[in-house]
């Protein structure tokens, strides 16, 4: 059972480096637009939607680190004692 878990969880961080991926403009462009909070003359719904943006990038790395760590751990075949 811990096997099929740790599989379930290798595709869904799978999954979701597809998405970064294919989003890969998106998160260039958020990155960009990082900067420009500091560096030009914003209003409050920009830098909102730029915070809100950073913010979704950052749970989304999250999920992939988790979804590996956490799944190579249940993945991994258990040593049996002699």
């Amino acid at each position: 059972m811990n096997k099929i878990f740790g599989i379930i969880l290798y595709i869904i961080g799978s999954l979701f480096i597809l998405a970064f991926v294919g989003q890969l403009p998106k998160f260039l462009a958020a990155i960009i637009n990082l900067f420009k909070i500091f560096s030009s003359e914003l209003d409050g719904l920009q830098r909102g939607n730029i915070i809100g943006t950073i913010i979704y990038w950052i749970i989304h790395f999250a999920i992939i680190y988790f979804a590996f760590k956490y799944g190579s751990r249940f993945f991994k075949k258990k040593p049996t004692q002699v």
